[in-house]
């Protein structure tokens, strides 16, 4: 059994894979992106807080959704995926029933690595969720 935030980063790459963004979607990639696999959005885990309330505890899992692209201007150029990923993750806050709000994104840009064309934005949204006190893999 996994955990629920493990269920919610599933269910966030599947809600993204799922709509029509305009990009590839992969999960916690490692090895570097070759110039035919973009643009690309990759979704990564960043930290989970957590507050307790009695039997259960309120988590807050901060996660990156980063946009890979390259183009003359790629903040441009990943603009449209930007619009399109915050509408796909927007149509249903609960991922299903999986959590009730997210919160969201702060975002930030960065050159990508290559002959200047590349580029990345990073949104970072916050799910909100609930686990039982003693268990990660069970929500209340």
């Amino acid at each position: 059994m996994s955990t629920v935030a493990e269920g919610l980063l599933q269910a966030l790459n599947d809600t993204l894979a799922a709509g029509n963004i305009g990009a590839g979607v992969a999960r916690s990639r490692t090895a570097a992106l070759v110039r035919e696999a973009l643009p690309m959005v990759v979704v990564r885990p960043r930290q989970v807080g957590y507050q307790p309330a009695g039997a259960m505890t309120k988590n807050d899992l901060l996660v990156r959704v980063s946009v890979h692209v390259r183009g003359d201007v790629p903040d441009q150029a990943a603009d449209p995926i930007v619009q399109a990923l915050h509408r796909a993750l927007m149509a249903d806050q609960s991922l299903g029933g999986r959590c009730f709000q997210i919160l969201g994104p702060a975002m930030a840009w960065d050159d990508g690595e290559g002959d200047g064309s590349a580029g990345i934005t990073h949104l970072d949204y916050t799910l909100k969720y609930l686990t039982a006190a003693a268990d990660l893999g069970r929500a209340p």
